[in-house]
């Protein structure tokens, strides 16, 4: 297995169609390989505003592709700090999502999965109140016309089960929950983008 340890990473973005995941052990047909951060707090997979170019225009870079649960997984094993991840329109469906989130950490707060199959579904909203307890944020918004996003009543009962399981296990502090359903500027919505 090849490890590469990146101990003072604080933010990482990846995209693109052909971009290896850092978090798959190599096989002799791929170039993939695992990365520690320990430090990381914001991780971007989802499609980002490209580098401008000279003579070109700016335009966005795709998401990562080929996620798996196992993949994702791994990285929040190896990203205990984390607490931001933006999977926005990556290909990921819900069992895979919901299947990975079991392992994070307690520490991500801020979860974009607008424009995935996972968002469209009330299966990974029912669930987030037990995979993510301190979740803070979270923005099932997709670009596309006439996509759908999750219900109101499942947004609904995340929020009310959030709010239970917080009042119960901390007596201190607002309950604090941020859902983006529609369109927002790009600095207002994009959490992961602001400092």
């Amino acid at each position: 297995m090849s490890l590469r340890r990146l101990p003072a990473l604080q933010e990482l973005l990846l995209a693109g169609k052909q971009t290896p995941s850092f978090w798959i052990p190599p096989a002799p047909t791929n170039s993939h390989f695992i990365v520690a951060t320990p430090k990381v707090k914001k991780i971007g997979l989802g499609w980002q505003l490209g580098f401008q170019y000279i003579d070109e225009d700016d335009d966005f870079v795709p998401p990562a592709q080929n996620l798996k649960a196992e993949s994702l997984a791994t990285l929040f094993r190896n990203s205990p700090e984390l607490t931001a991840l933006n999977l926005e329109k990556c290909a990921i469906n819900a069992q895979t999502l919901s299947t990975a989130l079991a392992f994070a950490t307690g520490s991500l707060t801020t979860l974009c999965i607008g424009g995935t199959t996972a968002a469209r579904s009330d299966e990974v909203v029912d669930r987030l109140h037990v995979l993510l307890p301190s979740l803070e944020w979270l923005d099932v918004f997709d670009p596309e016309k006439g996509k759908e996003v999750p219900s109101l009543p499942a947004l609904a009962r995340l929020a009310s089960r959030l709010r239970l399981k917080r009042s119960l296990s901390n007596w201190i502090g607002a309950f604090r929950l941020t859902m983006v359903t529609r369109e927002f500027p790009l600095d207002v919505y994009d959490p992961l983008r602001s400092s």
